[in-house]
């Protein structure tokens, strides 16, 4: 089972704009929250899910039109794709 940020911030004992910062590493976190962070990150194998950030933002991907047969694949195999913030065009 795949953990979750907020796992990692209960488990740290910190709030998920933290554990965002450390992972980002976008501002100053002291040593001991940033370890503290870390070893949680360890311990649940956690990794940032790059697709879940797009669904989050809405980010929509734009495919090549060198891929003419791509956009009827991943309807075909992904219909979960469409109308979940991920959109083939072509």
């Amino acid at each position: 089972m795949a953990h979750t940020m907020r796992e990692v911030a209960r488990r740290a004992g910190v709030s998920l704009a933290t554990v965002s910062r450390v992972l980002n590493n976008t501002q100053y976190i002291s040593e001991e929250t940033r370890r503290r962070v870390l070893d949680a990150v360890r311990e649940f194998n956690y990794f940032k899910n790059v697709h879940a950030r797009r669904l989050a933002t809405g980010a929509v991907i734009y495919l090549d039109s060198s891929f003419p047969r791509l956009q009827s694949i991943l309807s075909r195999d992904y219909p979960w794709l469409s109308g979940n913030g991920v959109e083939p065009r072509i």
